[in-house]
This record gives C-alpha cells, sequence and structure tokens, in this order.
C-alpha cells in the first residue's frame, strides 16, 4: 500500500529467501513495487549496508518476535542512534510484552484468540469456522500502513521520530470492536449471523433462487413495505418490520420468503427487488478470481493491472485501492526476484563495484547471477 502511494520500498531479504516465496499469491500480491535487496542481518559485514540503509531511510518496519531484532542489532534504541528522528514500526504476532509474546504467530491464530472464528460460526453453532472475513494478515498490513502514515505526519509536526508497535492481535481485535459488555457484565454482541450463515435476520440475508442466490438487506418500515410490494401474495401483510426481525431462524417470514424466492430464477428476482427500491445483490457461488482480473472496466480503472514478471510471466492482479484526486497512480512492476535490486540499492548507498563484488563473494549479499554478470560488464 504504502509503495503504491509513492514510497521506495526496499524488502531486506535472507539469502535463503522468504518462506512466503512458495506461494506466489499471496507472495507477489505483497511485494509488487518494491525493492529487494538479499542481505545476511547476522554476517559481521552487513552491519554497515544496515546503517547506510537506515540512514537513508524514513522508516524501518519488521515483524520478528520479540528480542531478536535486538540480539542482531536493528532494536529501536540501535537505528535511533544511527537516524534519530527514524519512524520504526514494529509488527509481531501477540506484541512484545505479555504471556503469549514469545510464541509464534500465523493466521488464524489470533483471530482464534480473540474469539473470531467462534463469531464467524453463527449464532448457537457451539463450534469455531476456520475461516473467518477477518485475516490478521492483510488486516495487519493495513493497520501498519495507517500506523507509519501517522508517525510520519507526527515527525512532520514536530521533527522527530518514534516507536510504533502494530501487532497482528490488534488487527484481529479491530475486527472484532463491535463486541462489548453491558452493565450486567453480558456480552452485547453485534448482529450474529445464524447457525447456516445465511444471514443477521430474515431481512438481512442469503435467499436460494430457482438457480442460485440472492442476497437482501431490506432495513426499516418502508423497505420491508417496498420488499412486500414486489413480491405479493406472501401472506405478511400482517406483520410489522420488528417482527419480521425479531426471530433469526424459523420464522415464517423467512420461511414465506424462502418459498416464494425458490420460485424465481436470480435475474427476475433481482429485477423485481431493484425496481421496487428494494436493496440486493446477487451473490457468486463461485471463486470471484480470476474472472475478476479479466473485465476489462476494472483493467481500464486501474483496479487490475498487467506485469511482466521474471518469474511467472505475463500476470494480472488487483491493482491501486487507494485514489487521491491529484496524483498519478504508477505501477512499479512486480515482486522482485530474491536480491534482484541488490547492486543497485548497493550503488545508491554510494558503493563501488569492488565493495560489492566483496559483500557478494564473502556472502554478506546475494544478487541473481545473470543481473550480477549483466550489471558488472
Amino acid at each position: 500500500m504504502l509503495g503504491d502511494l509513492g514510497a521506495d520500498v526496499i524488502k531486506i531479504e535472507p539469502l535463503e529467501g522468504d518462506q512466503m516465496r512458495p506461494l506466489p499469491d499471496p507472495f507477489e500480491a505483497c511485494q509488487r513495487g518494491k525493492r529487494n535487496i538479499a542481505l545476511d542481518l547476522k554476517a559481521d559485514g552487513a552491519k554497515a549496508v544496515l546503517r547506510d540503509l537506515v540512514t537513508s531511510a524514513d522508516v524501518v518496519l519488521h515483524n520478528l518476535r520479540p528480542g531478536k531484532a535486538e540480539k542482531i542489532g536493528i532494536g529501536y534504541d540501535d537505528l535511533r542512534a544511527i537516524k534519530s528522528d527514524l519512524v520504526y514500526c514494529y509488527l509481531p504476532g501477540f506484541g512484545s510484552a505479555g504471556p503469549k509474546a514469545h510464541l509464534k504467530s500465523f493466521a488464524p491464530l489470533q483471530s482464534g484468540f480473540t474469539g473470531l472464528l467462534w463469531e464467524g460460526a453463527g449464532v448457537d453453532a457451539r463450534r469455531p469456522v476456520r475461516r473467518v472475513m477477518g485475516n490478521e494478515d492483510y488486516n495487519n498490513g493495513f493497520v501498519g500502513a495507517i500506523s507509519v502514515l501517522l508517525g510520519l505526519e507526527y515527525r512532520a509536526k514536530t521533527g522527530d521520530g518514534q516507536y510504533i508497535e502494530s501487532p497482528q492481535l490488534h488487527s484481529s481485535l479491530l475486527v472484532t470492536t463491535e463486541q462489548c459488555l453491558d452493565a450486567d457484565g453480558k456480552l452485547a454482541s453485534g448482529l450474529m449471523v445464524d447457525a447456516e450463515q445465511m444471514g443477521w435476520t430474515s431481512l438481512y440475508r442469503l435467499y436460494r433462487t430457482s438457480d442460485g442466490w440472492i442476497c437482501i438487506t431490506c432495513v426499516g418500515d418502508k423497505a420491508w413495505g417496498r420488499l412486500r410490494e414486489a413480491l405479493p401474495d406472501l401472506g405478511l401483510d400482517d406483520v410489522t418490520y420488528d417482527e419480521a426481525v425479531s426471530d433469526l431462524s424459523g420464522s415464517k417470514v423467512i420461511a414465506a420468503l424462502e418459498a416464494r424466492i425458490a420460485e424465481l430464477g436470480t435475474d427476475e428476482v433481482f429485477a423485481l427487488l431493484e425496481a421496487h427500491g428494494v436493496p440486493c445483490e446477487v451473490p457468486l457461488d463461485h471463486p470471484h478470481m480470476p474472472d475478476f482480473l479479466w473485465d476489462e472496466w476494472a483493467y481500464e480503472t486501474g483496479r487490475v493491472v498487467d506485469q511482466q514478471h521474471d518469474q511467472y510471466g505475463f500476470i494480472r492482479e488487483i491493482g491501486f485501492v487507494c485514489r487521491l484526486s491529484d496524483s498519478e497512480l504508477i505501477n512499479r512492476g512486480p515482486g522482485a526476484l530474491l536480491g534482484e535490486h541488490t547492486v543497485e540499492v548497493l550503488r545508491d548507498l554510494g558503493y563501488d563495484d569492488g565493495r560489492i563484488d566483496d559483500l557478494v563473494s564473502s556472502g554478506v549479499c546475494l544478487v541473481p547471477a545473470a543481473s550480477h554478470d549483466e550489471e558488472t560488464t
């Protein structure tokens, strides 16, 4: 996200490669537009390179487990001594302190810990579900990016950098913040799906049509009246809106709507409801990808971009999600190969070819063989 907004993002990757590289879909999406330097941070010769990188940087981010960064000399105090106004963003799993701080962190551990997997299962389901829309990895990338921008704004106003901590745990808490306790200490939950995960109320849910599905979000007395006009003969004229939404499952409203909508095709239901001003949508019953990537309107508006990747060839991926009216959208290219920009970055730091060759030959840095030959020819 920061790269799409114009930041020069340099990923420091271990010589053996990131553990996520074998998973190209999420890895490529997260690396788009970044430059890549392969550097062994534990090697003695890496300290000078790291110092020069930090000196040239506005922001440093990492997600090592607590104590690991300090052990290899890249803790906040270490790097602040190099650059006093540095914005340092730490994104651990469960935080830098607490009973779970030193545990490894992978999705969906925090989602389970915060109850999100239970919440997604639905009322009376009595068991959690494996996948809900609250992934702590992607959400914490979002929260981390916001934190960095706020840190930069603070520095612009005060001249001071600062330490930022944005654990994955916080992103999972963020997506459960509708949960709270009432005056009696009981859970005052937000909207909870039913045990079949079809919806929140009889008028805010999925219904099966004769050839697919329709999702309706009918809220309020007026909308309830428009729905009955769109689908007459439901036998519900004497049912108020409050009565219609008072029961999550097994109500006569659900039964009546299920029976009527099942008689109609998806397109027919959608046309009827839309014509009467009832908010609705046709939910896909198959994965959105890759079809969406070939929608020309999405490509023409920059929501999808083309890339020519050295490893995967021609690819299309989700494009720019942040739009500023007076800022040009710039596609900085696909995710980099391991060490693809090592020589380029080191030259930007003022290193000559001899010093670069020494770093590569001693195993401190790594470059792709072909690109190194081309660079040094």
